[in-house]
Parts: structure tokens; C-alpha cells; sequence
């Protein structure tokens, strides 16, 4: 018979003393018992661990607790992430949007009632809890916390009204956001344009152009062109050629900007809406004297599979940075790129370690069986130990899903 409550001992002896061997199965078996006599317990030790900045602890103990309570124990948790501890708590936060996932309507009324908590900490949380759970209903509330004096409350709740896609409300929130005096809050705007998905957005997202922060300039390629073609997303109303040919020739524009992140930001941009002036674009950047440019083109390039990138890919494939090298090898490698196998191929036998790594990696998902030799031969006879691993692994998951 299984003790709980020895086993609670056990694992809480564990996060205390880390000499002490944790078998993570017995927080697991504790998580599915269903034991709710364990919950005080539970809670006071998380409590503990929380003053103490045990992060470890909380977050083995928030996995048991979610387990016995369920959504139930979505109020402790979500209190808990908001502790400002200087830890960025990747695993609760998960966790919480496991449970939201799970219970949206159930969740919602504990994320309302933080997002209006007077504590700051409290209030954070509930308002980015919102941005899961957030019906239409709630666009008053996140609309005071736009106009509230904190800029990080406003950043907070733009990104939650970005998940009300579709309501008519939310564009003019969205497009005052890009005209706030906050560079963090307009760099949260700019994204939040390309979430939406509403093209009346382009040309003030475009004016940004000029912005005087960097990191806003930056997120414009990206934002642009999840606009013009998302990637992701419910289906939209396409752009007209007159928005398509807009927004390329901005982003264009931003490739003579003098900070390099905004000129990479600008480079995926272009790769993301493709075409024949984006692509243009593209090879005219191909001899950058950046190799960090040169790298983003690459990757552009690669995913793109235009028919006449073909000799540029080839000259990239030369390039004397293996950044570059990488990053074409890694946007080759999808599925149903039959014509990128020659060049993938070419690429497993790279002077750097990490490139055949990744030549390995996109071997494997291009699925050709003849380029799988070559896999086999990196499998083998590979001087890097890393590259042998990925290979031997690429192999592993082809036989696995090879028909028996």
C-alpha cells in the first residue's frame, strides 16, 4: 500500500537537502492519489519554500498540488507566480496554462478577481491569466489597465486584449498602444498588431519605422509579416497586391537601418511574405558584410524554396561563417523539399561540428531514404560525438516509424 504521507516526507526531504536522491516517480504517484488530506501539507511547505526562494521546491510541490486539486488549485498557484523572486517560473507558468487550458470558464472568475487586486504582484498576474481565459466581457476591465500609470500593468494587458481576435475593439486599443510614450508597451503593440490580424493596422504599424527605440524598429519584420502572411492563426482576409507591395517596400526600407537587429528583424520579415520584390530583396543581401544579416537571409532563403534562389543558396552554402551555414541547413530541412537534399546532403560533410548536427536533424525530417546513408556513415564514423548522437537518434526515429 502506498503511504502518502511518508511519501510526502520523502519528497520534501529530497528538495530540502539535495544530496538526498529524489525519485521524481514518487511526486508523480503523489500528484495522481487523489489524496486531498495531503493539500495542507502541501501548501505549508510550498509556503516555505516560496519564503525561502526555493524554486525547485515550489515547483515539484505545484505539480503534486495540481494533481490531487485540479483546476482547483489554480487560485494557490497563480498567487504563488506572482512572488516576485526573480525566477521566471517556466515550469508553474506552464502548469497554469495547463489548467486554464483545461477549465477556461472555471479559471476565469480567479484571473478576473486578481486582475483588480490593489497589490501590484496580484494584479499582474491576474491580468496576464486573463489573456487565456479572456472573453469579450472582459475588455472593460483590461481597457482601465491600458490607461493605468504602471507601463508594465499596460504591456500586461495589451498582450491579453491581443487574444480577443475578431472583436471590434480591440483594433482601436490596439493602435492607441503604438503611440505610447512606453517603448516596452509600443514593442508589445507591434506585436499584438500582427496577432490580430486586422490590416487597417499596416499603416500605422508601418509609421513605426521611425520610432527612436531599436527593439521597437526590430519587431517590425516579424509583426509585418505575420500580418501580411500569417503563419499561424484563424483564417483572414488576404492583403491586396497594394498591401503586399506597401509592406515589402517598408520593410526595405528598414534594411538600411542602422542597428542590426531591426536590419534582421526586416530580413525575416521579407522571408515571411516571399514574392518576387521580397525575394529580390533577399539575394541583394546575400554578400552582407554581416554575417548575422547574411545568416537570417539564409534561413529566409532556405524556407522559402523560390526556383530562382537556387544559386544564391548554393553561394550561402559556401559562406565562410558557419552561422550561415547553419542557419540554411536548418531551413532546408522540411518536409516535401525533395530538390534541398542535394545541398543538405553537401552540408553533412561541414567542416563545423554543429552544422552536421543540424544536416543530420534535417536529413531526418526531409525523408528521403537514399540521404539517409549519409546519415548512417555520420552515425559511424563522425569524429564529434554530438553529431554521432544526433545521427544515431535520427536513425532510431526512422526505423520506429518505419511500417513493421
Amino acid at each position: 500500500m502506498f503511504d502518502t504521507h511518508a511519501a510526502l516526507s520523502e519528497v520534501l526531504a529530497g528538495v530540502d537537502d539535495l544530496t538526498v536522491d529524489l525519485d521524481p516517480g514518487v511526486a508523480a504517484r503523489l500528484a495522481a492519489s487523489g489524496d486531498r488530506t495531503l493539500v495542507p501539507r502541501v501548501q505549508a511547505a510550498m509556503e516555505r519554500f516560496l519564503d525561502e526562494g526555493n524554486f525547485y521546491g515550489v515547483e515539484v510541490l505545484a505539480d503534486v498540488l495540481a494533481g490531487i486539486l485540479g483546476t482547483r488549485a489554480f487560485p494557490l498557484l497563480l498567487r504563488a507566480s506572482a512572488r516576485p523572486l526573480g525566477h521566471d517560473w517556466d515550469s508553474l507558468i506552464g502548469l497554469l496554462g495547463q489548467l486554464m487550458d483545461a477549465d477556461p470558464a472555471g479559471c476565469r472568475p480567479t484571473a478576473r478577481l486578481f486582475a483588480t487586486e490593489r497589490h501590484p504582484d496580484l494584479r499582474l498576474a491576474g491580468l496576464w491569466a486573463l489573456g487565456y481565459v479572456v472573453t469579450a466581457d472582459d475588455l472593460d476591465l483590461l481597457g482601465a489597465a491600458l490607461r493605468d500609470a504602471d507601463p508594465h500593468v499596460r504591456q500586461i494587458a495589451l498582450g491579453s486584449v491581443g487574444s480577443l481576435r475578431g472583436d471590434a475593439r480591440v483594433l482601436p486599443a490596439v493602435l492607441e498602444a503604438l503611440r505610447d510614450p512606453d517603448p516596452a508597451v509600443r514593442g508589445t503593440a507591434v506585436l499584438t498588431v500582427g496577432d490580430v490580424g486586422d490590416l487597417g493596422a499596416l499603416d500605422s504599424l508601418l509609421a513605426l519605422r521611425r520610432d527612436p527605440s531599436p527593439r521597437v524598429r526590430s519587431l517590425l519584420g516579424h509583426a509585418t509579416g505575420q500580418l501580411i502572411a500569417p503563419g499561424w492563426g484563424p483564417p483572414r482576409t488576404p492583403p491586396g497586391p497594394a498591401q503586399v507591395e506597401t509592406a515589402v517596400a517598408a520593410l526595405v526600407d528598414l534594411l538600411a537601418d542602422p542597428d542590426r537587429e531591426v536590419r534582421v528583424g526586416a530580413v525575416q520579415g521579407l522571408g515571411m511574405i516571399g514574392g518576387p520584390s521580397a525575394v529580390g530583396a533577399l539575394i541583394a543581401l546575400a554578400d552582407d558584410p554581416d554575417a548575422a544579416i547574411r545568416a537570417a537571409v539564409a534561413f529566409a532563403l532556405g524556407t522559402l524554396a523560390a526556383p530562382d534562389t537556387v544559386a544564391t543558396l548554393r553561394v550561402l552554402a559556401r559562406d565562410e561563417a558557419a552561422q550561415v551555414r547553419s542557419e540554411l541547413v536548418t531551413a532546408l530541412g522540411r518536409p516535401g523539399r525533395p530538390e534541398a537534399v542535394p545541398l543538405v546532403v553537401a552540408l553533412a560533410a561541414d567542416p563545423d561540428p554543429d552544422v552536421r548536427v543540424r544536416a543530420a536533424a534535417a536529413i531526418g525530417r526531409l525523408d528521403d531514404t537514399a540521404a539517409l546513408d549519409t546519415v548512417r556513415r555520420l552515425a559511424a564514423d563522425d569524429p564529434e560525438p554530438r553529431v554521432r548522437r544526433t545521427a544515431a537518434a535520427v536513425l532510431a526515429r526512422q526505423a520506429a516509424s518505419a511500417p513493421a
